[in-house]
């Protein structure tokens, strides 16, 4: 069964202890931004990795280092970085 597959993906993700950011683009035609985001969602209900971070990008699309966006997706990246970095 696929759905107990993805599910079982979500709860490994979860026990991974870094912090994970996940980019996406909502006019994505390779993945749904919508999965991207249920991944998360559940990463965090499995009560495990707490620092999850979903960014979704409007209108842009899977390549999203090469896309009209790439300047706000480097400065989400970056900014996201440093946050953590001054965390210790």
């Amino acid at each position: 069964n696929s759905s107990r597959f993805v599910q079982e993906r979500f709860v490994e993700m979860a026990q991974i202890d870094i912090p994970l950011l996940v980019l996406h683009g909502d006019a994505d035609d390779t993945t749904q931004s919508s999965m991207s985001l249920k991944m998360v969602d559940e990463i965090v209900a499995c009560d495990g990795n707490k620092d999850v971070t979903f960014e979704g990008f409007k209108g842009a699309y899977h390549g999203l280092m090469t896309d009209v966006c790439k300047d706000d997706v480097l400065q989400v990246a970056c900014d996201w970085m440093h946050k953590r970095n001054h965390k210790h």
